[in-house]
């Protein structure tokens, strides 16, 4: 069961997000010594979700995983997407404690995704079921496999999401994320930490660090 720290905001009619996002990378269950070969990973996004049904959803950002069976770890920063079928392109990872700006955005008159880094689109992904469709929530979030695996972030280093916003259909302007105190969240508050720090702002973090 996946566990999360994050923002959400129920929004209507979503085309766009974006955030500038702190790079923290934490170490996978099992890594500290050196003998896991089980499933994990921690990543740490922009989403846009559908959840008019089935959830659908469009991600970007960073992580670090571990596929069953090997010991091997790779981190990557990825470009997802959830809808009729299901793609994730994966590219070298930024550097520890880099901050970058990851946004995502549709089309939908084309079902076609555009993810960009820094400003660059790098990545367009489509999908029938986004044709004619538009998200009903934005999350920033963290994310994590095992209760093991680290939460991006730590007390002393939290991940920080700075300049969120989206972004909804009509005029091409985004709009703050309007952050309240009670809107960053954690599926355990004492494992995981998620705090608001300003209107467009929250911090991340892992509370026992391996």
């Amino acid at each position: 069961m996946n566990r999360y720290a994050s923002a959400t905001k129920v929004v209507a009619n979503l085309n766009a997000a974006k955030a500038k996002i702190k790079t923290r990378y934490g170490k996978l269950c099992c890594e500290k010594e050196g003998c896991g070969t089980s499933h994990a990973l921690h990543c740490t996004y922009v989403n846009i979700s559908n959840e008019s049904g089935a959830v659908k959803w469009a991600q970007s950002g960073y992580g670090r995983e571990r596929n069953a069976g090997s010991a091997a770890i790779a981190a990557d920063q990825y470009a997802e997407i959830n809808g009729d079928g299901y793609r994730i392109i994966k590219v070298p990872a930024p550097a520890e404690g880099s901050v970058h700006e990851y946004k995502i955005e549709l089309d939908p008159a084309t079902g076609k995704w555009s993810f960009y880094f820094d400003g660059t689109r790098w990545q367009t992904l489509a999908d029938p079921f986004w044709n004619g469709k538009r998200g009903t929530s934005v999350q920033w979030t963290g994310e994590i496999h095992n209760k093991e695996d680290d939460m991006s972030g730590t007390a002393g280093n939290k991940c920080n999401f700075t300049e969120c916003q989206y972004r909804v259909r009509g005029p091409l302007v985004y709009q703050d994320a309007g952050f309240s105190a009670g809107d960053p969240h954690s599926d355990d508050n004492s494992e995981w930490g998620a705090e608001r720090v300003s209107n467009t702002a929250i911090n991340i973090w892992d509370k026992n660090p391996n």
